[in-house]
Formats: C-alpha cells, sequence, structure tokens
C-alpha cells in the first residue's frame, strides 16, 4: 500500500487576494498501488500543514483534502488550501502567539472630573452614595501553542509583572501588568505532533507617578479616626475635634499618620500597596 506518482496539475490551481489576505489552491494528482488505499495514504505525500506556498512567504497550508476520481479506485485528486490569514508553522510550537486588544470596562465612583478637581456637592461634601462613571483597562488576549502544562501554570494567577517586558510590540513597565482568565485547550495535533492551546488575558494599568497613575497598586484613602500620638510614636490616640468631641466620620491624615492641616478632598493622601503577587513576565510564552 503506497503511492505510485505524486504530481502537481494545473486544472483547479487558483488564487484571490480581497485586501486583507491572499489565497490560493494548488492541485495533485496521485496514483496508487492498492484499491484499498485511503485519502490519509495519499494526503502522506502531500504538503503539510504550515507549508510555505511556492512565491509568497507568508502564505500557508490552512487545508487539505483528497478525492477518489470516479473511473478508478487508485488515482486521486489532491487539494491544498493556502492562506496568508495567520501565520502557522507545520510544528505547531513555533507558531507566533496569536494577540487580539480589547477593553475592559468597569463602573467606578466619580472623586475628581477631568481637570482634577475634586467632584463636590455646593457645600463641598462629597456626594452618598457617589456618582459613578465608565472606566476601561486595556487588555491584551493571547494564544500560545504549547507541549504541556507550563510550570508556572499554578503561581501565576493574578500575579502582576515585577520586570519590564515587551507585548506584541508594547513596552510594558513594572506593576502594569496583570495576568488573568487562563485557560488550557485540549490536546489537539497538527503534522504529528501534539500541543494545547494555552489563553492568557493581560490587563494593562498604567503606572506614571506624576500624573498619580499606580498601575495595580491598591490605593484607599488616607483616613481613619486615629493618629499617632506626637508624644511617642509606637502608640496610637483618639482623634478629637477641638471642642473636644468625637468625629462622625473619618479624618483626613497626612500621609504619615497625623491629621492634615487644612483637609479638603483636592490635597487628600492615599496609601498605596502591592497586594498582588509579583512575577516575571518575561518568562511568559507572549511572542
Amino acid at each position: 500500500m503506497s503511492v505510485l506518482t505524486f504530481k502537481e496539475i494545473h486544472n483547479g490551481r487558483d488564487g484571490d487576494d480581497d485586501g486583507k489576505a491572499r489565497r490560493y489552491t494548488r492541485v495533485f494528482r496521485a496514483t496508487t498501488d492498492s484499491n484499498s488505499d485511503g485519502a490519509a495514504v495519499v494526503l502522506g505525500n502531500a504538503p503539510v500543514y504550515g507549508a510555505v506556498y511556492p512565491g509568497n512567504l507568508a502564505a500557508r497550508c490552512r487545508r487539505r483534502g483528497a478525492r477518489n476520481e470516479s473511473f478508478s479506485k487508485r488515482v486521486w485528486i489532491i487539494t491544498c488550501n493556502y492562506s496568508t490569514e495567520r501565520e502557522i508553522e507545520e510544528n505547531p510550537l513555533q507558531d507566533a502567539a496569536v494577540i487580539t486588544w480589547d477593553t475592559d470596562q468597569f463602573q467606578k465612583p466619580v472623586v475628581k472630573d477631568r481637570d482634577g478637581k475634586a467632584h463636590l456637592n455646593s457645600a463641598g461634601d462629597p456626594f452618598d452614595p457617589p456618582a459613578m462613571m465608565d472606566d476601561s483597562d486595556w487588555v491584551a488576549n493571547v494564544q500560545k501553542n504549547v507541549a504541556q502544562v507550563p510550570a508556572w501554570f499554578r503561581t501565576y494567577r493574578d500575579a502582576v509583572n515585577e520586570d519590564k517586558f515587551t507585548l506584541d510590540g508594547l513596552s510594558v513597565a513594572v506593576g502594569e501588568a496583570k495576568l488573568g482568565h487562563i485557560r488550557l485547550g485540549p490536546w489537539e495535533e497538527r503534522n504529528d505532533i501534539r500541543y494545547r492551546v494555552l489563553s492568557m488575558s493581560v490587563g494593562i494599568k498604567q503606572v506614571d507617578e506624576a500624573n498619580k497613575k499606580y498601575g495595580w497598586m491598591i490605593e484607599s484613602q488616607d483616613a481613619g479616626f486615629r493618629k499617632i500620638d506626637p508624644d511617642d510614636a509606637t502608640k496610637r490616640i483618639n482623634i478629637t475635634n477641638d471642642d473636644g468631641s468625637e468625629p462622625t466620620a473619618p479624618v483626613l491624615l497626612d500621609g504619615a499618620g497625623g491629621v492634615l492641616a487644612n483637609p479638603s478632598f483636592d490635597n487628600a493622601e492615599f496609601v498605596r500597596s502591592n497586594a498582588y503577587n509579583a512575577k516575571a513576565f518575561s518568562l511568559l510564552p507572549l511572542a
């Protein structure tokens, strides 16, 4: 059971270009030495998935089919379709990562307007409940073929990058990226090579301290009912109003444990902390 001849023919050869991708079709005629030979036998001699189209290195084989001629059980027509739509390789583990960008929209309270002015009522107090507005984070959705469950798979969930790395040509600073929605698909096979598709999302929040952007750090307004004792920094004492009464709302603090002088919502201090686990994103298969 073998293929005796395998030759490319002109009948059926074609191509098209829709402005987004170029597609080509190659056709072959094969003869076998047995009536019982099937499509799998003749396709074993055809160009493999990911094979380059002659004359266009960006076009790769995407689909192969074999049809038995009506006049003979030993003569087959093989059709191979090529496309530049997405680069694939003969070895699926060498495919480039597929990256798409989207926005993750959510609601957040309106603290300041677009000019940085506190959003307050006519008496100078914040609204209760606060007004809400739309906000969005950029999210890169990455798909990459892998040979096995990655070693980092269990420890990187919700991790933030501790290193500078490049994602789809974009330079990402420390603390700007957070990994989420990690998924490992079922086993697949191409050219007898087994692989699985790893999917993950990378959320981006800008770090720009000059403009008070702190990436994925957790941020809370520095306010409370106690302050550091000015006579003993190891102790905390209750804050009181000028008349000796206790405040009915948290008092703005100065970022050092004391009461903020001339407090306003425009000069309020915030406490920031690195709550998420930090990992090296340069180790992730992002290319």
